[in-house]
């Protein structure tokens, strides 16, 4: 919440990195100020592996990260595939969090990697599953998508804003059975998770960062 909007109707441009951002802003700041700058990735840093590792006979999900995550639903996801020896979800996020966990003998839980362990599991996984509560701009999406994963997240306008209907699989928020089935389907249907993977680093490719600077210099200099 904004208590004082004085200094913002003051601005010369404001940049969202989220078209839901952009209705709140326009009413203070005016239409022709607000702009949509997505945010950006490294794609070179962030690149599918030459080859993967030893393959595992498991469906190897990932899920990265802790703000405005929705540990629950997941946790639920989890559950609900527990009796299904083909799944497997690795959970990168704060020890604090692994408790909603406990019991899951499919999910292996992980805090305080570094950054070459983060990539490897974007590199090695089947797929990103995040579902989240809340979404402007997520750098686990970008990353993994950079890295050739499918995406199953929640649909919210600020993932909208960032993948396709080839990259990813949107399902309501908080609906533990929807993400469940669609990881079941998936699962079955390889050829179509593969379609996805290969729709997925295109889809980066375009938040690259050269491509974000750009952008951001166009707003300056139209605002100049």
């Amino acid at each position: 919440m904004v208590v004082d909007r004085k200094h913002l109707a003051r601005t010369d441009a404001a940049i969202v990195v989220s078209t839901a951002q952009m209705d709140f802003l326009c009413e203070i700041v005016g239409h022709d100020r607000v702009f949509f700058v997505p945010h950006g990735i490294d794609v070179n840093y962030f690149s599918p592996a030459e080859k993967r590792l030893e393959q595992s006979d498991k469906f190897q999900c990932l899920f990265v990260g802790r703000h405005l995550r929705d540990l629950g639903t997941l946790a639920n996801t989890a559950k609900l595939l527990a009796s299904d020896k083909q799944f497997s979800f690795t959970v990168v996020t704060r020890q604090d969090k692994f408790d909603r966990f406990a019991n899951l003998k499919n999910v292996t839980a992980l805090a305080n990697i570094n950054d070459r362990q983060l990539l490897e599991l974007y590199q090695q996984s089947d797929l990103l599953v995040l579902p989240l509560l809340d979404c402007t701009a997520n750098n686990t999406l970008l990353e993994a998508m950079a890295c050739g994963l499918p995406i199953v997240s929640t649909d919210l306008q600020g993932v909208r804003d960032y993948v396709s209907n080839e990259s990813a699989i949107l399902v309501p928020k908080g609906d533990a059975r929807a993400f469940a089935d669609v990881l079941v389907s998936l699962e079955r249907d390889r050829h179509q998770l593969a379609a996805m993977a290969e729709a997925s680093r295109p889809q980066a490719i375009i938040f690259r960062w050269e491509s974000v600077a750009k952008r951001t210099w166009d707003v300056y200099r139209q605002v100049s």
